[in-house]
């Protein structure tokens, strides 16, 4: 129903069945996105979303039944770019994917790397490297980082962030923000005492140095 569907509004759809079906298609073709259901039997989409991650970025849309609010937070947390209950209309679903779509569109990619002192960030190669070492960064901590550092020097808000990063759906969602920018220092092994690169505006959100 669901490949029907999308394929009835122009998406070129590829089903896949089992994990090496799934991995096979998104390593030899040029895929766009993928919806990934939490609930898959044997194996858990939490489990499924992990693995990708760790040799892929490209978006994800988590699908479940579940309507346990943590459930959507962990997804999130594990890389998720989105996620949508079901039941759903097909036209909630399209909207989110032209969401996620636009979001990954707006990095500029035509500009050379970006050094902050030993700090590279390729987004060419959407490559991360501290003092020559690549940084292992998950798919919304690369976004996130991303936000920082062309906004260099400037505040930018927890709703900005959220709104930029997440969607606008998330710009409230403050509590969300606050995991990543802490896992981001520890892999940047910058200080939240005493700052390299994020620096706090209490109350207000982050800035990045110039």
């Amino acid at each position: 129903y669901l490949q029907r569907s999308l394929g009835s509004l122009g998406y070129a759809v590829r089903a896949a069945f089992n994990l090496e079906e799934a991995f096979r298609i998104i390593s030899d073709t040029n895929v766009d996105l993928v919806l990934l259901d939490l609930f898959l039997g044997a194996q858990s989409g939490f489990e499924v979303l992990q693995q990708l991650r760790s040799s892929s970025d490209v978006p994800v849309i988590i699908l479940t039944g579940s309507h346990d609010d943590a459930d959507a937070v962990l997804a999130l947390k594990a890389g998720a770019d989105d996620y949508v209950r079901k039941p759903f209309l097909p036209a909630e679903l399209d909207a989110r994917i032209q969401a996620v779509l636009r979001r990954r569109a707006r990095t500029p990619l035509a500009q050379p790397p970006l050094q902050i002192e030993d700090l590279r960030v390729d987004l060419r190669a959407r490559e991360v490297s501290l003092d020559g070492a690549r940084l292992e960064l998950s798919a919304t901590e690369y976004r996130l980082l991303v936000e920082l550092v062309l906004n260099a020097g400037r505040v930018l808000t927890h709703n900005q962030l959220l709104e930029s990063v997440w969607g606008p759906e998330y710009a409230t969602e403050v509590s969300l923000i606050r995991p990543y920018i802490k896992s981001l220092r520890r892999k940047l092994k910058d200080d939240a005492r005493s700052p390299r690169f994020i620096f706090t505006e209490r109350n207000v959100g982050y800035r990045f140095r110039k």
